[in-house]
């Protein structure tokens, strides 16, 4: 179904992720400190106790290419977005981003991939929150937001379109090294990017290869006031801290929370255009859908007019 997510291990001082070449290891190569919570009462720098226990810290990452495929294979979705390649007004005015001197710039640099109306153009959107919504509880996280603009205006703002591919697990912020946690994001943009990924699309029922680019970044910035996008993203994330269930594991919670509300999203359109097997047509439905002949004039020809 295209909702998978994987939990990265991460050093508690935002030094490294546990992955690639970092996969084996134990410890931090930069700090020392173990991957795994120690007891106070063990050796930190025994390997033995290094190896035990629950992970320091914890990078929850939604995979964003299944998601991308998943978005194609509903025929609906397929269609609205291409809506700024095909029937738009264009008058001049900024109606979309597309729209934009910064997007056509774009454009004009890289035509092969504008050639194809289909591919993702991304914003990515990030601010902190506190789960338990005390302010007397200093726990921060950080959900990694991506909105697509291929959408329209209407729509990429959208609950439902909003993407939360990460979930940084807190609880302190992670200010400039924040960069350590993006990179499995980067890496799969990069691949949208470079590579592409073959995609198949509903609306037209045919295969095609994906590209993908990130366009902006949706930043909180106060002073801006109304001219700033960050109200649609800080309303999506008080869903986000609602989702809060179990107060020991907010980030477990808030994942978990997320991804049922995907598939539930998903098995309801599926649903909603598949015929029942085995069930037998109501004999009203023709009549509810107005194409029964209850209260037409119906003419019987009499036995000289056949």
């Amino acid at each position: 179904m295209g909702m998978e997510y994987q939990k990265i291990h991460a050093c508690p001082n935002d030094c490294i992720l546990y992955k690639h070449e970092f996969q084996e290891m134990h410890k931090c190569p930069r700090c020392g400190v173990s991957q795994c919570k120690v007891k106070d009462d063990d050796e930190c720098s025994s390997d033995k106790n290094s190896k035990k226990g629950p992970p320091t810290k914890v990078l929850w990452y939604l995979l964003i290419i299944p998601r991308f495929k998943r978005l194609f294979a509903n025929g609906d979705d397929a269609k609205d977005l291409t809506c700024h390649a095909n029937g738009r007004n264009c008058d001049g005015m900024i109606r979309h981003p597309t729209d934009s001197s910064q997007l056509k710039k774009i454009d004009c640099l890289y035509p092969s991939f504008d050639k194809e109306a289909r591919n993702l153009r991304l914003g990515l959107a990030t601010d902190g929150m506190n789960p338990y919504g005390s302010f007397n509880t200093q726990h921060s996280l950080w959900p990694i937001l991506l909105v697509i603009l291929n959408f329209p205006p209407w729509l990429c703002m959208k609950r439902k379109y909003m993407m939360l591919s990460m979930m940084i697990s807190g609880p302190r912020q992670s200010r400039n090294d924040i960069d350590v946690y993006l990179s499995p994001l980067i890496e799969d943009l990069t691949k949208c990017w470079d590579e592409g990924v073959l995609v198949f699309d509903g609306f037209q029922n045919e295969t095609f290869h994906l590209r993908a680019m990130l366009f902006c970044t949706i930043n909180d910035f106060a002073t801006y006031g109304n001219l700033r996008w960050m109200y649609s993203v800080e309303r999506y994330i008080k869903i986000l801290k609602g989702y809060t269930k179990n107060l020991h594991r907010p980030e477990a919670s808030i994942v978990e929370r997320y991804i049922a509300e995907e598939a539930i999203e998903f098995c309801s359109e599926y649903i909603e255009k598949a015929k029942p097997v085995g069930l037998l047509e109501s004999r009203h439905d023709e009549r509810v859908r107005g194409k029964g002949s209850r209260g037409l004039h119906v003419i019987t020809p009499s036995v000289e007019g056949l």
